[in-house]
């Protein structure tokens, strides 16, 4: 027997391939049509909680969007260690429609890179009872998210093997989470949340009223970097780079190029539904996102070669970009400001 949750390849749309957790959910809505224009009122606010973190997406958090539903199991009610049960524990749950979220040690599966031992989440999404496989999907080779697949064995063994440190981690609290998707009423696309988002990039002010980032924020407010001041936060890092920085840095290039691809196609996606000539403004911002795919290949080769003629290089071309964007964001909202707010039925 094989059971896939219904699930869409990153290259169907523009999923997020950065963070995990936030690519997770995104596949999950996006296997339904109906919430693709929901998901462009969302990753438009990026920031930055302070110096030793990645810049991440401010707007969205998976615990918070409206069509997801958490159901946890208490690993300690669990007899998880019992093979036979545990396979069957997640079969079941698979076939009930649910995503299943938890967390493994990943020198268990061979999914992951060589010699790559770390306690991670993972999130299962299928199984095949005759090859004795899971459908898995995380960022398993070079920290790009991907769906690959696993033994039942694997993550079995994956599963039971990690510390006692790490059980709490995204606030799993020993858990297991199954992830449902439970459209309650339509999501539509929200002219004016963008309109707003926008705006509060430009300005570097944190989003509000929205499905943000369920954060307890530990740092002073004064260390926070939102919007198109993360390119500052990304400058200052990079003049002070460590090999403690490579990691998060790399997760910050990839964002920074990632959001801007998600930008060109929200555009597209609203020239589409209102009928409007965008044209100029998408092949303006494209060129933005090219010179933000450049910025992470040489940081990229930078790390590889430890050549400082990359970072200046990098530097000078981030500080283009903000100067760029500011000025095409503004021409946006200046498009922006008299369009009403559509109907679903005048989104198909």
């Amino acid at each position: 027997m094989v059971y896939i949750n219904k699930i869409i390849l990153p290259v169907k749309y523009p999923m997020i391939t950065s963070v995990p957790n936030d690519a997770n959910a995104v596949a999950i809505i996006a296997s339904d049509s109906d919430l693709h224009p929901w998901l462009y009122n969302n990753f438009i606010q990026i920031y930055q909680r302070n110096p030793k973190c990645a810049i991440t997406y401010f707007d969205f958090h998976y615990k918070s969007a409206p069509m997801i539903y958490i159901k946890k199991m208490d690993k300690k009610l669990l007899n998880i260690q019992d093979e036979d049960y545990f396979y069957e524990l997640l079969k079941n749950a698979i076939q009930q429609n649910n995503y299943i979220y938890l967390m493994i040690n990943s020198g268990y599966i061979s999914a992951y890179p060589e010699h790559s031992r770390f306690d991670h989440d993972i999130m299962v999404f299928g199984y095949d009872n005759d090859k004795k496989i899971f459908h898995i999907a995380d960022s398993f080779i070079n920290d790009r998210y991907s769906f690959e697949t696993c033994t039942y064995k694997e993550l079995f063994l994956g599963v039971n093997n990690v510390s006692k440190e790490k059980e709490n981690y995204l606030g799993f609290r020993n858990c297991i989470e199954l992830i449902n998707l439970e459209k309650a009423h339509y999501m539509k696309f929200e002219i004016e949340r963008v309109k707003t988002s926008i705006q509060d990039y430009i300005n570097g002010t944190p989003t509000t009223l929205w499905f943000s980032q369920n954060q307890i924020w530990h740092h002073d407010i004064t260390e926070r970097k939102f919007g198109i001041n993360c390119y500052d936060a990304l400058v200052d890092v990079l003049e002070k780079i460590t090999p403690i920085s490579y990691r998060f840095m790399v997760i910050s290039v990839t964002i920074m190029h990632e959001h801007k691809n998600i930008m060109v196609k929200r555009l597209l996606f609203l020239e589409k539904i209102y009928n409007i000539d965008m044209k100029d403004i998408i092949d303006f911002y494209k060129e933005i996102e090219k010179d933000a795919l450049i910025c992470r290949n040489l940081f990229v080769k930078y790390t590889l070669s430890q050549n400082e003629k990359y970072i200046k290089i990098i530097i000078d071309l981030y500080n283009d970009i903000r100067r760029r964007e500011r000025k095409i964001l503004i021409k946006i909202l200046a498009v922006l400001r008299y369009l009403p707010q559509l109907k679903l039925f005048e989104m198909i």
